[in-house]
């Protein structure tokens, strides 16, 4: 339902869905590029670097920066990539920012700058959230990459008028979708227009309907896990079957491990407290504590 409100009926686009959208077009980059999978010239990055920047948080050893600019799951080489992509939240609306790594100018694109770029006053707001985000993202670089080969000094700003029509705030999130899609350093080559940015909205939508790797553990199961995060077991896939009537629970170690002691792993007690934590499940079932 907030997908379809965000993209199809004009409600604004909150961190989350940007964060879904800009990763499955990262993906679908990587579909589109097959004849040489390794070298890529656009990176986009999630706004939750944005998020831990600005609050002053730590985000060198954040696990998801890394992820994000180091991680295991970036089949390029992201030294070879010449554009970084930032979608940007900002309480008048989004943005987004672009790292020309050859050029070493850094491109703001506001949808509500018009005629000739900004004020002095928006543009003196902008640049503090520009460098402070600049400054970020080499500190992680220099971190995460020995010699990356561009230096995060002598860079200048651009602000180019991006947006071809007047758009409110609450438009602001489908057109950085719009530019990051279309931007190539120098122009959108297909120009930003309320019925283009709406466009860009139904077929972000569409891309997340395919989105890849998305899958995660039910309730119970992370529970479970959480609970025999220090078991010996748990990295063997054991699983814990339960039977809610009985208070009864057996176990099915693999071959070769140890056969627990006793058949029941935790005291009564506490089974009781984790079911008024958990919450009923069906009268008999499995609960996973790994995942099978």
């Amino acid at each position: 339902m907030a997908m379809r409100q965000q993209l199809l009926e004009g409600r604004a686009l909150d961190h989350e869905l940007v964060s879904i959208i800009i990763r499955r077009y990262t993906q679908s980059d990587q579909e589109s590029n097959i004849e040489c999978p390794y070298m890529k010239w656009r990176h986009n990055m999630e706004p939750e670097f944005v998020t831990l920047v600005l609050a002053d948080h730590e985000y060198v050893t954040n696990t998801s920066i890394q992820e994000q600019l180091a991680g295991k799951d970036i089949p390029y080489d992201i030294t070879s990539s010449q554009m970084f992509f930032l979608p940007v939240p900002l309480e008048e609306g989004w943005i987004v920012l672009m790292w020309d790594m050859m050029s070493r100018k850094l491109h703001v694109l506001d949808p509500l700058i018009r005629g000739d770029g900004p004020s002095e006053a928006k543009k003196g707001k902008l640049e503090m959230i520009v460098w402070k985000l600049h400054h970020a993202l080499f500190e992680c670089l220099n971190e995460y990459y020995v010699g990356w080969p561009t230096q995060g000094s002598q860079w200048v700003t651009k602000y180019p008028v991006v947006a071809e029509e007047s758009f409110t705030r609450d438009e602001t999130g489908g057109c950085v979708l719009h530019a990051i899609r279309h931007y190539d350093g120098s122009k959108l080559k297909i120009p930003l227009t309320k019925y283009n940015a709406d466009k860009t909205k139904r077929q972000a939508l569409h891309e997340c309907l395919k989105l890849r790797g998305n899958s995660s553990k039910l309730v119970h199961d992370a529970f479970w896990t959480a609970v025999f995060a220090t078991a010996s077991y748990v990295n063997q896939n054991v699983m814990l079957p339960y039977c809610r009537n009985s208070r009864r629970s057996t176990t099915r170690v693999p071959k070769g491990l140890a056969q627990p002691k006793a058949t029941s792993l935790i005291d009564d007690h506490v089974k009781e407290e984790i079911w008024n934590i958990v919450g009923d499940v069906p009268e008999t079932g499995v609960i996973g504590l790994v995942g099978a």
